[in-house]
């Protein structure tokens, strides 16, 4: 791709990143898309678009961890402006997607076991019914142990901390 062409790809990433975090932080769940008009679309500050785009992208995915989405596309429109390797940015990419994902079953697994309204409401789609499978597969313990094995995964792995012992024979 030419110097020219990566550059308005990354202007073009970084706003998509600015619309989509303001979409989000004024999300509003009592506002659906069906039938909205412009007058009506008064809470989210993007309008009618950001009023369709939190609304499907947060209900249908991974609920409020899907603000993690615009840092990863602002991440990637830095490196694309910049000239930068791509394979270094995927790689912070996969952990913040990981992180948004374990999140968002936290929230799911509180939303369930305090027995709140919203807890398919603020984990999103995917959070919840992941953390349902799981949680029906394995057990309320098991699924504990897994998403605390699973953080300290997260965490070792995005600032390269290795949790084993080195031993030499």
């Amino acid at each position: 791709m030419k110097y020219r062409r990566k550059e308005i790809v990354g202007i073009i990433l970084g706003l998509l990143a600015i619309f989509l975090l303001a979409s989000f932080v004024t999300y509003d769940p009592t506002e659906s898309p069906g039938g909205i008009s412009s007058d009506v679309a008064k809470t989210n500050i993007m309008g009618i678009f950001g009023i369709y785009a939190s609304y499907y992208i947060m209900k249908f995915s991974l609920g409020w961890a899907t603000l993690f989405l615009p840092l990863i596309l602002a991440f990637l429109s830095y490196a694309i402006f910049t000239r930068k390797n791509l394979k270094d940015y995927f790689r912070i990419g996969v952990y913040i997607a990981s992180l948004a994902l374990w999140i968002s079953s936290i929230i799911a697994i509180l939303g369930i076991s305090l027995d709140y309204w919203w807890k398919a409401e603020y984990s999103g789609l995917i959070g919840y019914s992941l953390t349902i499978f799981i949680r029906d597969l394995v057990g309320v313990y098991a699924y504990s142990i897994i998403m605390i094995v699973m953080l300290v995964l997260i965490v070792s792995g995005f600032f390269h901390i290795f949790v084993g012992k080195t031993s030499k024979k």
